[in-house]
């Protein structure tokens, strides 16, 4: 591979590693993607696309206080920071979890106004290459302005957001996600028979296939309290793409159901593919102290 082969050649190449640590984190790879970032940032610590990306991988693994210091050491090494939507986009959904949600509403408007100024959607950086903040960025925040809104107790002001972009990506290969947000609301109003036929059409090769089976799950666990099924939705993932964060997702979700011996079967094949992965060396530990295997978990937690 040319990459592989540019980064041997050149292990400081920065615009080689960056690309090396997107295609980790779209591979599912959030260990790799992590350990590229920290060292591209040690290198050019005022490269914003690293800062974005390790905030934004941050949040996809629930790891909000370390995005927000992600988010603050961005705008401490380059204030052009401040310029950029997506830099407002994670910066809210981190203030939405701590439940700042006037902060977060001010924050979308400031990224959304950024965007509507502007006629392209990426900022220029001190490097010729653009941060960029492309078509998912943009429905994401449309999307992340609707929960907020949904959140603060104004429907009106949700609804209206939710047309909008209903206006603005129809026919686009996101138009599907929208339709993870509509399932949301009609879980929240208690129309789960609606959200469950929205949420089956969605097929394999859309990319939000693994957002609608957790969703999915979610419903089978809480409101259907079916164990088969909620474990059947990340069957589904896991056979689609059999990635390490795929299995663990598998993994965690036997373990909810108190079904432990098939935690380890999966757990066991996730390690297979990523052996120097501390946390699911953990969560095996975890498995194997349910299941009474003392000896094997001490090992297993000795490892991580």
């Amino acid at each position: 591979m040319i990459l592989e082969t540019v980064i041997k050649v050149c292990p400081k190449h920065r615009d080689a590693l960056f690309i090396s640590a997107q295609i980790k984190y779209l591979c599912g790879d959030t260990r790799g993607a992590v350990g590229t970032l920290s060292a591209i940032l040690t290198i050019d610590s005022s490269l914003l696309e690293a800062h974005l990306l390790m905030a934004q991988v941050q949040l996809a693994q629930s790891e909000y206080k370390l995005a927000s210091q992600t988010l603050e050491n961005a705008l401490s090494s380059n204030f052009k920071v401040r310029e950029h939507p997506k830099y407002h986009l994670l910066l809210a959904r981190v203030q939405k979890h701590n439940g700042e949600l006037e902060k977060a509403l001010k924050t979308l408007d400031g990224a959304m106004n950024l965007v509507r100024s502007s006629k392209k959607t990426f900022m220029e950086t001190e490097r010729t290459s653009p941060v960029e903040f492309g078509v998912a960025d943009n429905l994401a925040l449309y999307l992340e302005l609707v929960t907020v809104y949904r959140a603060m107790g104004k429907p009106e002001e949700a609804k209206k957001m939710m047309e909008d972009a209903l206006i603005q990506f129809k026919g686009t290969h996101l138009e599907g996600r929208i339709s993870l947000t509509q399932a949301e609301e009609m879980i929240e109003k208690g129309e789960i028979e609606k959200a469950l036929d929205l949420l089956r059409i969605v097929t394999p090769e859309q990319n939000h296939f693994v957002e609608a089976k957790r969703l999915m799950a979610n419903i089978f666990l809480n409101y259907r309290r079916d164990p088969k099924l909620y474990c059947g939705c990340f069957i589904d993932i896991a056979n689609q793409n059999p990635t390490p964060s795929n299995l663990i997702l598998l993994g965690d979700a036997y373990m909810t159901v108190q079904d432990p011996d098939k935690a380890i079967e999966v757990y066991e094949v996730a390690l297979a593919k990523n052996p120097r992965d501390a946390t699911l060396t953990s969560k095996m530990g975890q498995a194997l102290v349910v299941t009474h295997q003392f000896t094997k978990a001490i090992n297993y937690y000795k490892e991580a």
